[in-house]
């Protein structure tokens, strides 16, 4: 918030306020004054502005006023670019669907596992078969289900990332194809990231640096992003409880210091013969929803 005021001009009945966000004037917003000889800004956004003021009375007009600026910075901190709970609307902001053309199993709202609150997202929880699939049930061969959210710009940001609860216990072999992926991409279909494959034993946290992604490198200044979870199994005719929750997903920037108030959980890191986790690729052919 901030006050442009101006010295009062000789025989000036009213005056009139320009706002730009170019100094050329050529977006300019203009601001009816009356009588006063001061305006106040509130609630602005992130942004430089331009203001110029000239008079009015019964013989016209004066020229414009010289051009003062101010900026406005964002605030410090993170800001959340978009988040799921699952306590409320899904898919929501997100797409949702199944890669294999099947429809029959993708990600959905469930009360089976929840990290908080009463809701998870269950990997294959949803679909023409995933939605009658009991709690605690194996999780299909061929599941290839997608959740993606974009796209979103991050110009002016100078970090970023996914976070989210995970729960996650699928076959434990890196020759095989079955995991959850975190991943990122610049044109919404070739995604780059990591691959968790086995037992977590329980929630854990996962995070995704948008500065520094597998082949595409730092993300940041990029005006296109889009990021995605999937859930993969194979043809492989062994497979185990659930396969994945998900939960509390938060996806967030900072544009300005200090970038490390807000969430802090630290992030899984899978070692040990439990859980082993590698960078992959991914591209997705979208089969429409019926």
């Amino acid at each position: 918030d901030y006050t442009v005021d101006w010295n009062p001009a000789d025989l000036a009945d009213t005056y009139t306020l320009q706002e730009a966000t170019v100094p050329d004037f050529s977006d300019a917003v203009i601001h009816p004054i009356g009588a006063n000889t001061s305006w106040e800004a509130t609630s602005k956004m992130p942004n430089t502005y331009y203001y110029r003021v000239k008079a009015t009375n019964s013989w016209g007009d004066s020229g414009w006023s010289n051009v003062e600026q101010t900026t406005v910075l964002p605030s410090p901190g993170w800001h959340t670019i978009t988040g799921q709970d699952f306590e409320g609307d899904f898919p929501g902001v997100w797409d949702v669907w199944d890669d294999t053309g099947t429809k029959k199993h993708h990600w959905n709202k469930r009360t089976c596992l929840p990290y908080a609150g009463s809701y998870s997202g269950w990997s294959v929880g949803g679909g023409a078969d995933g939605a009658f699939l009991p709690c605690g049930s194996d999780y299909p061969p061929n599941a290839d289900s997608w959740m993606r959210y974009g796209p979103f710009g991050l110009e002016e940001a100078i970090a970023g990332e996914l976070r989210f609860k995970l729960w996650l216990h699928t076959e434990f072999n890196e020759d095989e194809a079955e995991y959850i992926f975190r991943g990122a991409s610049v044109d919404g279909v070739h995604f780059q990231g990591y691959k968790i494959m086995g037992n977590t034993q329980g929630w854990v946290d996962t995070k995704l640096d948008l500065s520094d992604i597998p082949e595409y490198g730092n993300l940041l200044g990029k005006p296109q992003v889009w990021v995605a979870i999937v859930f993969i199994s194979d043809n492989d005719a062994e497979t185990y409880p659930v396969g994945s929750y998900v939960d509390n997903i938060i996806l967030r920037e900072c544009q300005r210091e200090p970038c490390s108030s807000g969430r802090e959980d630290e992030p899984f890191v899978p070692d040990g013969e439990q859980v082993k986790e590698i960078e992959a690729a991914m591209t997705w052919q979208h089969y429409p929803l019926e």
